[in-house]
């Protein structure tokens, strides 16, 4: 199948946003995998071979008893990465949510109602193009963009972004 970049908000229900190709990178399909999906995390990533991870880090904000489900997860990524020396990028959950809003990610439709961490999953992506590539062209452009429901795959949503004709 074969894909550009993978953004994973790793948990108890795991946000991932999938950029296919450098040509076109904000177009983005999402899904959330829930219940115990170790295995069906690496499969999901064996099977898209993406180039660059990025991967929400964990933080104990200082919680004793903090859910450390997210670490499994994360483990799962960077066994992923070790064997495949794919590019591995680590942020905070802060990190993602701090530029590319709920408000912000509607204006460029890239917002999922109801898939809060697809959602979390796309900001990563964002944060890591906008910032860390320099890519601007989404901020530069006064885009909308046009949201497909793919066959097959009710977890599965596809961003296409346009140029507004406002």
């Amino acid at each position: 199948m074969g894909a550009y970049c993978v953004a994973i908000d790793p948990g108890g229900t795991t946000g991932i946003a999938v950029a296919k190709t450098d040509a076109n990178p904000w177009t983005l399909s999402v899904q959330q995998l829930t219940g115990q999906h170790h295995l069906q995390l690496l499969e999901l990533l064996y099977k898209l071979r993406p180039n660059v991870v990025v991967c929400e880090s964990f933080e104990n904000r200082g919680i004793g008893s903090a859910i450390l489900e997210p670490r499994e997860y994360i483990g799962v990524v960077k066994v992923y990465l070790q064997e495949t020396r794919a590019a591995g990028v680590w942020q905070s959950a802060s990190t993602g949510k701090a530029f590319w809003t709920d408000e912000r990610l509607q204006r460029h439709n890239l917002y999922f109602q109801g898939a809060r961490h697809a959602r979390d999953a796309v900001r990563h992506y964002a944060h890591w193009r906008t910032f860390t590539l320099k890519d601007r062209s989404l901020l530069e452009r006064k885009q909308r963009g046009l949201v497909i429901r793919l066959p097959n795959s009710p977890n599965s949503t596809e961003v296409h972004p346009q140029t507004s004709s406002r």
